[in-house]
This record gives C-alpha cells, structure tokens and sequence, in this order.
C-alpha cells in the first residue's frame, strides 16, 4: 500500500468515508423509538439494497492497493442525534426525511464528480449502480418530505 493516493484512491477514500457515515446515521437513527413507519421502512430498505454496493466499492479501492477508510462514527451520531432530535421532540418526520435527502444530495455529488476520472468498465459500473441508488434514495425521501 503506497502511503500516497492518486486521484482515484483518494476519490474512493471520500466516497467511501462519506457512503459509510450515511449508511451509520440511517442505523442509528434506526435505533431510535419515534421515527415515522414509512420513514423506519425507507431506511431498512436503504440499508439492504446499498451495503453490498459499498462492499463492491470496498473491493474497488483493495483491487487498487488501498483500504477503505472509514467513516466518522461521530461526526455520524451528531448528524443522526440532530435526524432523532427533529423527529421526535418537534415531532416531524418529513424535515428528517428532507434532512436525509439533503445528505444523499451531498454524496451524490461527490459520486458525480468522481465518474469524471477515468475508471476501468467494472469500476465505472459500480459508481453508476451507486449513483442511480442514491437518486432513487432522494426520490423517495423527497416523497416523505413532502408528506
């Protein structure tokens, strides 16, 4: 492992740090007693259908002779303590779900501007499965938000 990372290296450390952060914040808030049935019903759906496309993300970054870095377990219970504070003390779970897509937003664009490096077929098609799951993601909680 070479202690400096090129530009995809680093790409795929972001990506992933900021992808497991998120995938933290949805487990805690999971944890939480108050959050809206559609919403708890989002989250495990999200939670099932992104883990093997961060493990196939993973597996990019070990094929190019790195590890993953990992997300701020902090800096994610902040953010899920705020999710889980909106929801159940002020009672409002579309403002939780506009949070949440705001968040998914952010990490889309990160998704985006990595595909603008050059990436081998199967990497490209990693990224591509990652993003359209992250639209879809927005779609949803964009649904919720409006409820």
């Amino acid at each position: 492992m070479s202690i400096m990372r090129d530009d995809h290296q680093a790409s795929l450390a972001g990506l992933h740090s900021d992808g497991s952060e998120l995938l933290q914040r949805y487990r805690d808030l999971l944890e939480g007693q108050q959050l809206s049935e559609e919403l708890r019903v989002l989250l495990r759906r999200v939670l099932s259908e992104r883990e093997p496309l961060m493990e196939r993300l993973r597996e990019i970054d070990r094929t190019r002779g790195d590890l993953p870095k990992a997300g701020d377990p902090e800096r994610a219970f902040l953010k899920s303590l705020a999710d889980w504070v909106g929801d159940r003390v002020l009672d409002d779970s579309a403002a939780t779900a506009e949070r949440l897509a705001d968040a998914e937003r952010d990490w889309l664009d990160d998704i985006e501007e990595a595909m603008d490096l050059d990436w081998r077929d199967d990497e490209r098609e990693v990224l591509a499965a990652l993003r359209d799951h992250v639209r879809e993601t927005r779609a949803r909680l964009g649904e919720l938000g409006e409820g």
